[in-house]
């Protein structure tokens, strides 16, 4: 995608949310062309993020993935669970507003509520946080203090290890930002830091209520 899009402009910037918010310090860390980077209430560390939905969730979820995982070697179809659902439950997303959350976002959606459960697996391997020091581009980082999936405190530290990391925080939900006032002012302040650093005209950008 980013070849692609560097063919029809000068300057790429990576915008993502939750785990793709991981995802853009990841490439960027090693993508050195990357103009700057927005990473929303990033995914950035499976051990804390484990903590936070619970050992007993965690338990059942790397015994289904390895499940899925045997069952793969096999050739036969996979094992899933669910992405979401409430404390307690086997699912991705486990925690007291993920369930709520993520119906709040895939209402309208045809989207099933499944994955494979050896996903598990490669989200307890991936950490973007150890990446952060070599991102070398502008990146703001939007930091929210009320996130039951994401520690507000490691989400701090890899913007902290940023070389021109900025950090904004909001007193907000993980899924709070995806509505509302909030998301349209985050938004605003997305716009305002790409012109800062890129020289870009910043359009505030407001949607009827």
């Amino acid at each position: 995608a980013i070849p692609f899009a560097r063919s029809k402009a000068d300057r790429v910037v990576l915008w993502g949310t939750s785990f793709s918010g991981g995802h853009v310090i990841s490439i960027a860390a090693e993508d050195h062309d990357v103009g700057a980077v927005v990473a929303q209430a990033p995914f950035v560390d499976p051990i804390s993020t484990a903590r936070l939905i619970g050992p007993s969730t965690i338990v059942r979820l790397m015994l289904a993935a390895g499940a899925d995982a045997c069952a793969g070697l096999l050739g036969l179809p996979p094992l899933e669970v669910a992405v979401h659902g409430p404390p307690g439950a086997t699912a991705c997303l486990a925690t007291r507003d993920s369930d709520t959350g993520f119906r709040g976002i895939v209402s309208d959606s045809t989207w099933r509520n499944r994955c494979p459960a050896r996903s598990a697996l490669a989200f307890a391997r991936y950490r973007p946080l150890w990446k952060a020091r070599d991102v070398r581009c502008p990146a703001l980082v939007v930091l929210a203090e009320e996130d039951t999936l994401i520690a507000p405190a490691v989400v701090e530290r890899t913007a902290r290890k940023m070389p021109r990391g900025e950090l904004l925080r909001i007193d907000a939900g993980h899924f709070d930002v995806y509505h509302g006032r909030l998301r349209d002012d985050l938004l605003d302040a997305q716009v305002e830091f790409l012109d800062r650093h890129l020289g870009t005209p910043a359009v505030p950008v407001r949607r009827a209520a």
